[in-house]
């Protein structure tokens, strides 16, 4: 099976909203949000992050499948390293919903120091969050090395809540 050679991986950048972060950034965001590193200090500088090439032979020794690619973990001279922020994070998904009726109660009598006088207001309220009741995962594991390679180091959000809330305005 023979495997192109990818030579130039376009990463999309993706706004931040932040006025002038964007241009520092060059662009915004990458929209691939972790990098993949070898784990081995295959250079002696005493720093565990270089990065693997993509391999250009799937059958050579060394050589790591995963679902991000098919990576080099010791790329020879001139071989070309895969870029920065290469792995995709999960998306992140939450839907939070709130209902609330009020009723009028009773007729307005007499306001008080010129105002008009307003009826009483009763509220209830139901107030669900993560109404789905999705676990988000947070920033994936990029050491190649490592058993966990690729699995979420962490989760964000909370299980689904129900508040229930009544108001009373008189």
């Amino acid at each position: 099976m023979a495997v192109a050679k990818a030579d130039k991986v376009i990463i999309r950048q993706l706004p931040t909203g932040v006025r002038g972060l964007d241009e520092i950034l060059g662009g915004g965001l990458p929209e691939f949000s972790f990098n993949i590193i070898t784990g081995v200090d295959s250079n002696g500088d005493g720093v565990f992050t270089e990065r693997p090439a993509f391999a250009t032979n799937p059958n050579a020794p060394g050589v790591i499948v995963t679902r991000f690619g098919t990576f080099d973990p010791n790329p020879g001279p001139g071989q070309s390293l895969i870029p920065r922020n290469l792995g995709t994070n999960p998306t992140f998904v939450n839907l939070n919903l709130r209902i609330a009726k009020t009723f009028k109660l009773g007729s307005p009598k007499g306001g008080q120091f010129g105002r008009a006088a307003e009826p009483f207001t009763l509220t209830p309220a139901i107030f669900v969050q993560n109404i789905f009741n999705r676990t988000n995962a947070g920033q994936r594991l990029g050491n190649l090395s490592s058993p966990g390679f690729g699995l979420p180091v962490s989760v964000f959000g909370t299980p689904r809540r129900i508040d229930f809330s009544l108001r009373f305005n008189f």
